[in-house]
């Protein structure tokens, strides 16, 4: 067979493996551990201007926040406007599509509190979830209470966890679950009830420590989390497009200095650079199913951009899945 000709149809085949369309929280390629998945969850709050243009390996984008009440129903999605553009524009790289309910919201998890308490307001919230996901052709919900804060919480927690996946499996619809990456806020999330969700993101990030989200850090996270049993190929490492302790995008560092884009701090805050995400990458592809990151809004355009830095070590692992075995 001519050279040329083999070329094209290897060259055929691997984009057809490398495009193949995955079921939310499932693995892209069922090879070994060693090879992980490439799931790619990339957040959006709705105070964000949509960006132009997606990372091309996104495969879920999540739009923030649908607060919660404590008689179970919702707010309205904000925003919608945006909303719609950052859905045209996942969908048209294939990602799915979901919102989260709940986030951080200035410490402030009472609603989540006090409708988990009861069977009527738990389910009142499954009816609103689903209600929502349907009123705008939803893929699926990410669930954001920070933090259970007791014993009595954390099994409420379990409780409205198992009626929301039954819910939303009945309704074909995908569910994830926000956690912190270890310690105290931590303790009371059940490992059961984290399971039934399709993948569980892990904030490894506002450690509070000098470096906010380090290597070290991100490693820490994930043995947190292994040592507990939860199922690793349900896991996703957070990354962070920010700087703290001085709260910075990305993009405003990068402007200041595209140096910056090459490290991890200037003497007083502390980001990740383009090394370090990618370390992270390949850390998250080798042990669990994949990354999130928080927030896609953040991020720099052109040959400086995480999301292309991303995309870069995803294909690599993917060639080196592909060609290694």
């Amino acid at each position: 067979m001519p050279f040329k000709r083999l070329h094209i149809i290897i060259t055929v085949l691997t984009s057809v493996l490398l495009t193949e369309s995955v079921c939310a929280g499932s693995l892209r390629f069922n090879y070994a551990d060693d090879c992980g998945s490439n799931r790619f969850v990339g957040y959006l709050p709705h105070y964000r201007q949509v960006p132009q243009q997606l990372p091309n390996h996104l495969t879920h984008a999540i739009y923030a926040f649908v607060l919660p009440h404590p008689d179970g129903t919702l707010e309205p999605l904000p925003i919608t406007e945006n909303f719609l553009l950052f859905k045209r524009r996942a969908n048209a790289i294939g990602a799915k599509v979901g919102v989260l309910v709940g986030g951080w919201n200035d410490g402030d998890d009472s609603a989540f509190e006090t409708l988990a308490a009861s069977l009527a307001t738990r389910t009142q919230f499954v009816t609103s979830v689903i209600a929502l996901l349907q009123l705008h052709d939803i893929d699926g919900v990410d669930l954001d209470w920070e933090f259970p804060s007791g014993i009595e919480s954390g099994k409420n927690f379990t409780l409205l966890v198992s009626q929301l996946a039954t819910a939303l499996k009945k309704h074909d619809k995908f569910f994830s679950i926000a956690v912190p990456a270890l310690g105290q806020h931590a303790r009371y999330f059940s490992i059961d009830a984290l399971s039934k969700a399709d993948f569980v993101n892990v904030m490894a990030y506002d450690s509070g420590r000098t470096h906010h989200s380090d290597m070290a850090f991100a490693k820490e996270s994930l043995a947190y989390w292994d040592k507990r049993k939860l199922p690793r190929a349900k896991v996703n490492l957070g990354i962070p497009f920010y700087s703290r302790p001085n709260p910075q995008s990305y993009a405003d560092l990068v402007k200041a200095d595209p140096q910056n884009a090459q490290r991890d701090d200037n003497g007083e805050t502390y980001w990740n650079g383009i090394p370090t995400v990618q370390a992270k990458v390949d850390l998250a592809l080798g042990r669990v199913g994949g990354i999130l990151v928080w927030e896609l809004g953040q991020d720099a355009t052109g040959k400086l951009s995480l999301g292309l830095a991303i995309d870069k070590s995803i294909e690599q692992n993917n060639a080196k899945c592909l060609f290694s075995r």
